[in-house]
């Protein structure tokens, strides 16, 4: 009786509080009955068909007999109900005999979650098609296996690729792929004349995105493509306009034949990349096939298309070039004859062009090759092929090559990346944020009342603190999250020491978990630098999960080796300071054979899933930005060390004294 009186108090003394909490709350005893539950709890136990007084569900009850049992708190618990998703905590009340359920709905950051999954899958997607064109063996099965792969990403019924011909007269469905159970149509579609379709070519005029939601619905100018769009059974399509140097070559499209659907504007956006790749990919292909053409063809040519073309003899000395080639010289195309990449290129580029020319003179075989070089401070990137060339005999005597100027392409294409990633990351992290935040608050708010109510020297008082200590720490966690999810472009004065301290905290118990030892000294009186503390974040969280994942390749489990070492120290270059922070392991270390390539885009050592590729490259440009500088040193299966060194506060102030005087 004495224990009822309690409980019946206990309750009492709570409820206030909780009737006007918007999260579910239930009481139950240690046998899982039901003695209270506030307005958001009762609507629950309504739908799970009990009521005060009752038994929760048996998958709860065994965890509420367990946690009663046991005294240990039972987390992350989610139950549906209707739209909505709840995440409770179950947690054993002090010296009484029931224990509390704490709901918080998570229904938005399921979402986001979801959302942000979505995201990324469809991002790889898209970056696999990319490279897939880059490294092209088949065109076709390039263009069928690329459209299977946006297909089936969109859940679109059918997918396919049009091209125009014969001065955009004649149409033909080129390239097609369908999802199981719907039906082809390309024997159909050859040979169609553009003039049957007027309203469809009339609207690819003054746009390249023509998204049709309902074919029944469609405006009475476009009835002839209707019909044929309701011949084949379409409910609604999605078509991407695919130009070639700023003229219509021909459309990619997307089916529904079940139900009329609607894209979304940020899926929209990243089939239109899909499309330009293949509008990029199709262009090559063009200049690839006219490459074989007539001679004197082949000079109208290179003196027209955009591309860089060369000839070189089999000593890779130039016999010809077109005027692109020459223009991005400074010099006259004859002035190229006779001359070899030494004379034209810094001494790192010339030695990969020769030994690029060795492999094709030697393979016999095409060559698709990605060369970058600094000139004047400034990184170039080229994108070169190079076919054998033969005479009547099969001999090889030279090589033909095509090269274009992508450095601006590729940035764009980091920074989009970048962009989306981060944007990504921001909304989950606002919505984390919100979940968070408010119960965290609760929780802290509850925990001081507890400890203000218990007397000196108790195990309430010393179970209150540690809530209040550790609810603290989780509310900085989620403040650091968000600043760095969404960070500022502005750069200001900022402490390496504190940038390092906030880096750790979001990372800490990751390393924790991974057994990973931490070896610090950095010392609080290092020069300030000018910078945008949350990009130079992203890079030092970037270079320790890189860290983590070679320690935890060496040594899976814990290990006295498995330490990681970041040390910080002031240095000077040129008479400025400039700081240094240098991050060690003892992981598997970089192969020497492509230690020269894992700064390049999309290249990565991780298995499929683990890692995009881009990580050192964004860091090498964020550092570059900062007129830093990032070094890699390994040794394969001894160490790697990464040094970052960043321009003191006196570097920056410097530089406006000398705009000023100039």
């Amino acid at each position: 009786m004495a224990k009822q009186k309690q409980l019946k108090e206990k309750i009492k003394s709570i409820t206030t509080f909780s009737e006007k909490n918007p999260h579910p709350l239930l009481c139950v005893t240690g046998d899982g009955t039901v003695v209270y539950a506030n307005p958001s709890g009762k609507a629950l136990l309504q739908d799970w068909h009990c009521d005060i007084g009752q038994f929760v569900p048996d998958y709860l009850r065994q965890l509420v007999m367990s946690t009663f049992q046991t005294r240990v708190i039972q987390r992350n618990i989610e139950t549906k109900y209707g739209n909505q998703i709840f995440s409770f905590t179950i947690v054993p009340a002090t010296n009484i005999s029931y224990v509390n359920l704490y709901g918080v709905d998570i229904t938005e950051h399921k979402r986001a979650e979801e959302s942000l999954k979505y995201r990324i899958h469809f991002e790889m997607t898209v970056a696999n098609i990319s490279r897939r064109f880059t490294i092209l063996k088949d065109f076709d099965d390039a263009i069928t296996q690329s459209l299977a792969d946006i297909g089936q990403l969109s859940k679109a019924s059918r997918a396919y690729l049009f091209l125009f011909r014969d001065d955009g007269k004649i149409m033909d469905n080129t390239h097609e792929w369908c999802s199981e159970g719907v039906s082809s149509e390309i024997h159909h579609l050859q040979n169609l004349p553009t003039a049957r379709f007027p309203w469809l070519m009339k609207s690819f005029q003054h746009m390249n995105i023509i998204q049709i939601p309902d074919v029944g619905k469609m405006p009475e100018e476009a009835c002839a493509e209707k019909e044929e769009f309701e011949r084949e059974n379409i409910k609604s399509m999605l078509l991407l306009a695919i130009r070639i140097e700023r003229e219509l070559a021909g459309f990619i499209g997307f089916d529904n034949v079940v139900s009329p659907d609607t894209w979304r504007v940020e899926d929209i956006n990243l089939l239109s990349i899909t499309a330009e790749i293949v509008g990029n990919a199709i262009a090559r292909k063009r200049i690839e096939d006219s490459l074989r053409m007539s001679e004197s063809e082949h000079r109208l040519l290179l003196e027209n298309i955009p591309m860089r073309i060369f000839y070189k003899d089999k000593n890779s000395v130039y016999i010809a070039c077109n005027q692109n080639f020459a223009r991005d010289l400074c010099m006259k195309p004859e002035e190229i004859i006779g001359k070899i990449d030494y004379d034209l290129f810094p001494k790192e580029l010339a030695n990969q062009c020769r030994a690029n020319d060795r492999e094709v003179i030697e393979s016999g075989k095409r060559m698709d090759v990605e060369e970058r070089y600094f000139k004047d401070g400034q990184e170039f990137i080229i994108h070169t092929i190079k076919v054998p060339i033969k005479n009547e005999n099969g001999t090889i005597i030279g090589i033909l090559g095509s090269s274009i100027d992508i450095t601006e392409k590729v940035h764009l294409e980091r920074e989009a990346v970048r962009s989306r990633h981060l944007v990504l990351l921001g909304e989950l992290a606002a919505g984390v944020a919100h979940e968070i935040n408010n119960p965290i608050t609760g929780v802290i708010n509850c925990a001081q009342i507890l400890l203000n109510k218990s007397r000196e020297g108790s195990m309430e008082k010393d179970l209150a603190g540690r809530i209040i200590k550790e609810g603290d720490r989780v509310a900085t966690i989620v403040s650091k999250l968000l600043s760095f999810a969404r960070p500022e472009e502005k750069k200001n004065i900022a402490s390496v020491h504190e940038i390092l301290y906030d880096t750790l905290i979001l990372m800490r118990k990751q390393l924790e978990e991974d057994c990973i030892q931490m070896k610090l000294d950095i010392p609080k009186d290092l020069p300030e630098v000018f910078a945008n503390s949350q990009k130079i974040q992203q890079v030092f969280m970037n270079i320790i999960s890189n860290a983590g994942y070679a320690l935890n390749q060496k040594y899976p489990g814990g290990h006295e080796n498995k330490i990681l070492e970041i040390l910080g120290e002031k240095t000077a270059i040129n008479r400025h300071s400039y700081v240094k922070v240098t991050f060690c392991d003892h992981g598997t270390g970089i192969p020497a054979e492509i230690k020269d390539k894992i700064i390049n885009p999309f290249f990565t050592t991780k298995p499929h899933g683990k890692g995009t590729g881009l990580g050192l490259n964004i860091s090498y440009k964020i550092i570059t930005d900062h007129h830093g500088k990032l070094t890699i040193d390994s040794v394969e299966g001894e160490y790697t060390r990464v040094c970052i060194t960043l321009p003191a506060k006196d570097y920056h102030e410097s530089a406006i004294i000398s705009e000023h005087i100039v």
